[in-house]
């Protein structure tokens, strides 16, 4: 059965095939005096900060935060395709390595196209500032479940937004067609990812002990939160100009509506993780005692 899978996503890929510089159009200049996401994307969403804005600084902020989630999303999927890599022509992943070629192929184009965007329209990409979190242990398993349910977190939560990005139509095209082309090669690489992380998840139960699984659990837990609050970019505040923008993103990623969004943005995963029995409750329940008070 899961090789009818992989095999269906890999004629889907070779069929779905294209030239990362041809299949957008791009138009030679996109309009500052527009925005480029929709304000219940915004990080000021939901809460009283959002009126503090005047109009002006919600569109400036709107195209910041979304070169920053082009950014974020160009940086997590170089994660992806380092983890790729690493396991791919292990004995253990040889059903899946055909796939995960075609799948590494496919999110090198998507980061041609998120830094040709980034460069063409505005200042360059954000740099990358998620420190290294990294998971090592003795059961290689274990290791591998732990890096492959990561990138199937941070895969979520770009979807996230980028679904509701693709269905704004008052959005540039641009950045809709972008949005759509990933939304779709998305949806094929968190097909194969459930079933790598199913498989590797009876391979952990075989040999982990409940004390590696809780730690695990705990490191994904606090990587999740880790990756929703990168979303938070001091970068984009002053490019709006706000001042302190070091004081915005403290403010906002600690607000109670913030923090209840957060939540929402994993809900996926989450019940994910819960229908294979990995996790009990929700991914960010699951916070080490000293970040789940801070």
């Amino acid at each position: 059965m899961q090789n009818d899978v992989f095999s269906k996503l890999v004629k889907e890929s070779i069929g779905a095939f294209y030239d990362p510089e041809g299949i957008i159009e791009w138009p030679e200049t996109l309009s500052l005096g527009k925005a480029w996401m929709g304000d219940d994307l915004l990080s000021t969403y939901g809460t009283g900060f959002a009126d503090e804005l005047t109009a002006e600084q919600k569109m400036t902020l709107s195209q910041a935060e979304l070169v920053h989630l082009f950014s974020y999303t160009h940086h997590g999927e170089q994660d992806i395709v380092d983890v790729a890599n690493k396991y791919m022509y292990m004995p253990r992943f040889e059903p899946y390595a055909n796939y995960l070629f075609y799948m590494l192929t496919e999110e090198n184009s998507h980061r041609y196209i998120f830094n040709r965007f980034c460069t063409a329209y505005y200042e360059g990409m954000f740099p990358n500032e998620l420190a290294p979190h990294d998971f090592e242990c003795e059961n290689k398993f274990l290791e591998a479940l732990v890096a492959f349910i990561k990138n199937f977190i941070v895969e979520e939560i770009v979807l996230y937004y980028n679904r509701r990005i693709e269905n704004n139509k008052l959005l540039p095209d641009v950045v809709r067609q972008i949005c759509a082309l990933h939304n779709t090669d998305e949806s094929r690489h968190l097909v194969a990812g459930r079933q790598i992380i199913q498989a590797l998840l009876a391979d952990v139960r075989d040999t982990a002990s409940p004390d590696e699984i809780s730690r695990a659990v705990g490191h994904i837990s606090s990587y999740t939160l880790l990756a929703i609050l990168d979303l938070y970019n001091p970068r984009a505040y002053a490019k709006a100009g706000l001042l302190k923008p070091g004081k915005w993103v403290r403010q906002l990623s600690r607000s109670k509506e913030r923090q209840a969004l957060h939540r929402k943005m994993v809900n996926i995963p989450s019940r994910f993780l819960n229908g294979i029995g990995f996790i009990q409750g929700h991914i960010l329940d699951h916070l080490p005692r000293m970040e789940a008070s801070a």
